[in-house]
């Protein structure tokens, strides 16, 4: 869905959500559905650990990262794998086709900050830890179990 923005597998995508014996995808939630609900007795029923991990991607500050490409290739090469795997929780990958043959370019921006272009592929990951050091992760270190405060696992940036 994120990569053709078609209207089926998107429908699929919702559907996928509902799924009872598990809880929800946030990550893709927060993207179909901009605002999911997050049932307090799904989130009662989960370790804090786990609470931290599902609801991360709606208490992070979103990194919207765009992907323009013209070889279909370049989607399965390592820039591309770094940025899809690039650990942040409200990670949100857009695809669109370039109007030209030209290399794969990556645009992001974080929150409602300035967009800013990649200009070198080789580095995306390190690009990527950039521009989210500024982010404030306060509200996953808030809701994070205290263990994991402790043992340096979460910190404030």
């Amino acid at each position: 869905w994120l990569a053709t923005a078609g209207d089926a597998l998107r429908l699929r995508a919702i559907a996928a959500l509902t799924a009872p014996e598990q809880p929800p995808a946030w990550p893709i939630a927060a993207d179909l559905l901009d605002a999911p609900d997050c049932d307090p007795a799904l989130l009662a029923s989960l370790s804090p650990a786990d609470q931290v991990l599902f609801t991360a991607p709606l208490a992070a500050t979103p990194l919207h990262l765009q992907v323009a490409w013209w070889i279909p290739e370049e989607l399965t090469e390592g820039p591309m794998a770094e940025a899809s795997t690039y650990p942040w929780p409200a990670l949100r990958i857009r695809f669109a086709r370039l109007p030209h043959r030209d290399q794969i370019k990556f645009t992001a921006r974080l929150g409602d900050g300035a967009t800013e272009e990649l200009e070198d592929v080789g580095v995306v990951a390190a690009w990527l830890e950039e521009l989210t050091k500024a982010a404030d992760r306060g509200a996953l270190l808030d809701a994070a179990p205290p263990r994991a405060r402790r043992s340096g696992g979460l910190r404030r940036r």
